[in-house]
């Protein structure tokens, strides 16, 4: 395994009590000069809003749709283009993040990941896309001091992150997915603890 930077983009929720409209936010990221943020949902006004800018998205799956999409890959690429690109054009999608932090707050949508995951890139190759949007499952995971040890049968880690990579990437070898670059979209405090905070 080895690490990567990335640019540093900010996150977009809209669950809020008086957020401030779609061409607004992309005025202040303009201004900021930040050129990615994470979208946790599939809103067309918001999508349509970064249509034409510079601002690279990551466009996350909401959990509920997980089952639908791991019936099939025909339904993936329904989904992706009745969801994603009607409003926006491939261009601007640099990540899909499928799910979010499924395994802590949804396991009834567990099951369903690794498929949603493999039919949306059966889709995507089929879009022609495969090779320039790629595909990441948020899980947070509870990052441990460098003190900290982690034992998984024969296999020991300095902490729960590396762990947690690692046996993502395990199951999706499993899955004969090969040569998958692996992508974290959040993670927990690196020290023991606090509130996490958005922006």
């Amino acid at each position: 395994m080895h690490a990567v930077s990335a640019p540093v983009g900010i996150c977009y929720g809209r669950v809020a009590n008086d957020p401030p409209p779609p061409s607004d936010v992309n005025n202040i990221l303009k201004s900021n000069g930040i050129s990615s943020v994470r979208l946790f949902n599939t809103g067309p006004t918001t999508l349509r809003s970064f249509s034409g800018t510079k601002i690279n998205v990551m466009i996350g799956v909401p959990n509920e749709v997980l089952p639908s999409l791991s019936s099939s890959p025909s339904s993936s690429l329904d989904w992706l283009q009745s969801n994603i690109f009607t409003h926006v054009p491939a261009y601007h999608v640099r990540y899909i993040a499928v799910g979010n932090e499924v395994f802590l707050k949804d396991p009834f949508h567990t099951p369903h990941l690794v498929a949603a995951i493999l039919n949306l890139y059966q889709a995507l190759q089929t879009l022609g896309f495969a090779n320039s949007i790629k595909l990441s499952s948020p899980q947070a995971a509870s990052v441990l001091s460098n003190s900290a040890q982690v034992q998984d049968g024969g296999l020991e880690y300095g902490n729960l992150f590396d762990a947690s990579v690692d046996a993502f990437v395990w199951a999706m070898l499993k899955e004969r997915f090969a040569g998958v670059k692996v992508v974290v979209t959040e993670t927990g405090w690196p020290t023991s603890g606090g509130e996490c905070v958005g922006i």
